[in-house]
């Protein structure tokens, strides 16, 4: 486990460890750690996966605010790692992955980014009219 050194302004408690798991796998924490900075801490690295072209997210801002750390914990979806607390036995599953975040089997759609520009399934699948909701449908089960 690789942290910062203690400081005065850190409320990670280290003489109070938590184990939760992520994909099956025991981790631990310390009380005040976040579900992110204890798994960041782990050495995980990769959270999930971008929605459209599954590329590769991790922790960016540490407020909350981002995308990136959308997690399931306890099987509840989009729960925020970044500002969610750890509490002891969580269970941690990443989101938007087909295999695993490092190996996501999706994330072959990235090499076809060149054809696939922001909104193009609103310009392209709309006519004929017929096919749009089969689309939106393959659309919305792959997010």
């Amino acid at each position: 486990m690789t942290r910062l050194a203690p400081s005065p302004t850190q409320h990670i408690d280290r003489g109070r460890p938590i184990s939760f798991s992520y994909r099956g796998k025991a981790l631990s924490g310390f009380h005040g750690d976040t579900i992110a900075s204890a798994m960041f801490a782990a050495g995980i690295r990769i959270f999930s996966r971008s929605l459209k072209y599954h590329r590769p997210r991790g922790l960016y801002s540490l407020d909350g605010e981002s995308s990136n750390c959308l997690m399931e914990v306890d099987g509840l979806a989009n729960v925020r790692a970044e500002n969610t607390w750890l509490k002891p036995g969580m269970s941690v599953q990443p989101q938007n992955v087909k295999g695993s975040p490092e190996h996501d089997w999706l994330g072959v759609i990235d090499q076809f980014d060149w054809a696939m520009p922001a909104g193009f399934y609103y310009k392209m699948f709309h006519k004929p009219a017929k096919i749009w909701p089969m689309v939106l449908n393959r659309i919305r089960n792959m997010a």
